[in-house]
């Protein structure tokens, strides 16, 4: 089997670490390894996170998995998803958008709905700046009531 490999190192600007990011393509499966060092200890955690996906002969997913083992999550079928990978050297993110031919207009609102509300969540763990997650998460309920998910406030 043909494996096509990467290696990428990022200094941690704030605790001086190097953070080793390992990334193994295998066909259909991919896996990550991260390694963190420090001056004092090294410390490995390995997990692997799969996504499988079904195309039809136009490319377009009619079916999508995803397994994790730290998740206890093996083969779950699931409509949509998104990745989003930030790249440390060319300062931009890579994104995978995908769904399947399944996925309605209804569920791909409510999706971006979670989602938009998720990141102002996630934002605000990552910055605790509590001001700019709270307009995220108002933009995510401006969005619902746009799309009808809920009635509008000012009804």
């Amino acid at each position: 089997m043909d494996k096509l490999t990467n290696h990428a190192v990022i200094l941690g600007k704030s605790f001086r670490e190097k953070i080793v990011i390992h990334l193994e393509k295998s066909y259909y499966i991919f896996f990550c390894t991260i390694r963190i060092q420090t001056q004092k200890t090294m410390i490995k955690k390995k997990t692997h996170i799969q996504i499988h996906v079904n195309l039809d002969e136009n490319h377009v997913p009619e079916e999508i998995h995803w397994s994790t083992e730290d998740g206890g999550i093996s083969d779950k079928p699931c409509k949509a998803l998104m990745l989003s990978v930030w790249d440390n050297i060319k300062e931009e993110t890579a994104r995978m958008d995908l769904w399947t031919k399944e996925m309605s207009i209804e569920d791909m609102k409510k999706f971006f709905h979670q989602i938009l509300i998720s990141m102002g969540d996630t934002y605000h763990r990552a910055t605790s700046d509590e001001s700019t997650a709270r307009e995220i998460h108002d933009f995510g309920q401006r969005f619902a009531e746009k799309t009808e998910l809920i009635k509008s406030r000012i009804s």
